[in-house]
């Protein structure tokens, strides 16, 4: 065995052996992934019971556009982090997550204030969006590892 061959980390993010093979911060990517799946077990119960209830169908469509935009803070990062082997498309998928995350929570939209305001635990259901909001939207400074050209504006 060669005294000088490179060994490669690993972690486990739900389930999944990651190698750490890109200059980001796996610690904030774990983080990200784990807190993304803790919101939607909150949120899902509350949500099926309205939908289940009679209530309107676009309230609860609005709840699957929020928990399509969580899935891939959970299921679609680990995926591109098992999957992809360039780290230009795993940065241009997070930019593309982080687009649909502010779409569904800018200004103008805010559909998750009412999913987040409905839930049983509604201060652990705000803590975990916030943190996600924050890790999401400080993506060069919290997640990249390196210097990232042209993402302050996705």
């Amino acid at each position: 065995m060669q005294m000088n061959e490179e060994v490669t980390r690993t972690r486990i993010i739900r389930n999944n052996k990651i190698e750490e093979k890109f200059p980001i911060n796996y610690d904030a990517i774990q983080e990200l992934a784990e807190n993304a799946e803790k919101l939607f077990d909150i949120i899902f119960s509350p949500q099926w019971s309205r939908f289940k209830a009679g209530e309107s169908k676009y309230e609860y469509v609005k709840f699957v556009a929020f928990e399509e935009v969580l899935f891939k803070f959970f299921i679609g990062i680990v995926s591109d982090l098992l999957y992809e082997d360039m780290f230009e498309e795993v940065k241009v998928q997070f930019l593309a997550y982080r687009l649909l995350f502010n779409l569904i929570s800018n200004n103008n939209t805010k559909i998750h204030i009412e999913i987040l305001n409905n839930c049983k635990d509604t201060n652990k259901a705000w803590e975990l969006f916030n943190r996600i909001e924050y890790l999401i939207n400080n993506f060069e400074t919290e997640i990249l590892l390196s210097d990232m050209e042209n993402t302050e504006n996705v």
